[in-house]
C-alpha cells in the first residue's frame, strides 16, 4: 500500500494521493453500511440514501476546509433522522429507529469525518510527511503485533472480541511503532524531539489496537470474519484502515502542534 501512494505521489503528486485516499475510503462505507446499517431492516432506499450521504461527508471533509463541511455533516443528521422516522411511521416497531440513529451518526464520523479530515491533511504544506507517518506507524504496529503474537503467544488480549489477538503481540506491536516512529522521524527530519517521537508513535500505536478490536466488534456482531473483499487474503478496506481511522485524529493534532 505504501509503494502505491508513493508512486501515486510521484505521478500525480498529493491531490492525487487524495483522489486515490477518496475512492478506497468510500468502499469503507459501504463495508460499514453492511455491517451495521443493513441488519436494522431499514426501506432499501433509505439504506442507499445513507450510503451516498456518508460518501457525501467523506469527500466534503478531504477537499474543504472543516468550516465549511462541518455545517453540513451537522445538516445531515437531522434530514436522515426525519427520513427515516416517516418511513417507519406505518411499522409495528418504530423503536428500531434508535439503534439505526446510533449506527448512522457513528458511520458519519467513523467513515466520513475521519478518514475524509486525514486525506485533507495531504493538502497542507507538510501533510505528506504526516500522513505516511501515520501508515507507517499503524502498519509496522500490525505486522509485529502478528509476529510478536506468532512467536511469543500467551494469553489473550480480548478473546471474546479477537479470539487470536495476544498481550504478547499487542506489546510487540506498540514496541514496533515506536522504534518505527523514531526511525521515519529522523530520516524524514520531521520536526519532532525523541521525546514527542516515542510519545506519539506509542498512542498511535495503541490507539490503532483500539480501532483494529473496535472492528472486530462490529464484524462480531454480524458473525463475519471480514469486512469485506476488497483486498484479497486481507479482507476488506475496514479490515486494513480501522487502526488508521482511530489514529487519524492523533497526527491530525500532532500536524497542527509541531509543524
Amino acid at each position: 500500500m505504501l509503494l502505491l501512494m508513493g508512486l501515486t505521489v510521484k505521478l500525480f503528486g498529493a491531490r492525487g494521493l487524495l483522489a486515490l485516499g477518496l475512492i478506497i475510503c468510500s468502499v469503507g462505507v459501504y463495508e460499514f453500511v453492511q455491517l451495521t446499517i443493513v441488519p436494522l431492516n431499514q426501506a432499501p432506499w433509505l439504506i442507499w440514501f445513507y450510503n451516498l450521504i456518508a460518501t457525501l461527508v467523506l469527500v466534503a471533509a478531504g477537499v474543504s476546509d472543516p468550516a465549511h463541511w462541518v455545517y453540513l455533516f451537522l445538516a445531515l443528521i437531522p434530514v436522515t433522522l426525519s427520513l427515516a422516522l416517516w418511513s417507519r411511521r406505518d411499522f409495528a416497531d418504530p423503536f428500531s429507529l434508535q439503534p439505526f440513529a446510533g449506527q448512522m451518526t457513528l458511520g458519519l464520523l467513523y467513515t466520513g469525518v475521519l478518514p475524509g479530515m486525514t486525506l485533507h491533511l495531504l493538502l497542507t504544506p507538510l501533510g505528506t510527511k504526516w500522513f505516511a507517518l501515520l501508515l507507517s506507524v499503524v502498519f509496522a504496529g500490525d505486522i509485529c503485533a502478528y509476529m510478536g503474537g506468532s512467536i511469543f503467544g500467551g494469553p489473550k488480549l480480548m478473546p471474546t472480541v479477537s479470539p487470536n489477538k495476544t498481550i504478547s503481540g499487542s506489546i510487540s506491536g506498540l514496541v514496533g511503532s515506536v522504534v518505527i516512529g523514531i526511525i521515519f522521524a529522523k530520516v524524514f527530519k520531521m520536526s519532532t524531539s525523541l521525546f514527542v517521537s516515542i510519545g506519539l508513535s506509542l498512542t498511535i500505536g495503541a490507539v490503532a489496537q483500539s480501532g483494529d478490536l473496535f472492528e472486530s466488534l462490529l464484524k462480531r456482531n454480524r458473525n463475519v470474519k471480514d469486512s469485506g473483499h476488497f483486498l484479497p487474503g486481507h479482507g476488506g478496506v475496514l479490515d486494513r484502515l480501522d487502526g488508521v481511522y482511530f489514529a487519524a485524529p492523533i497526527i491530525l493534532c500532532a500536524a497542527h502542534w509541531f509543524s
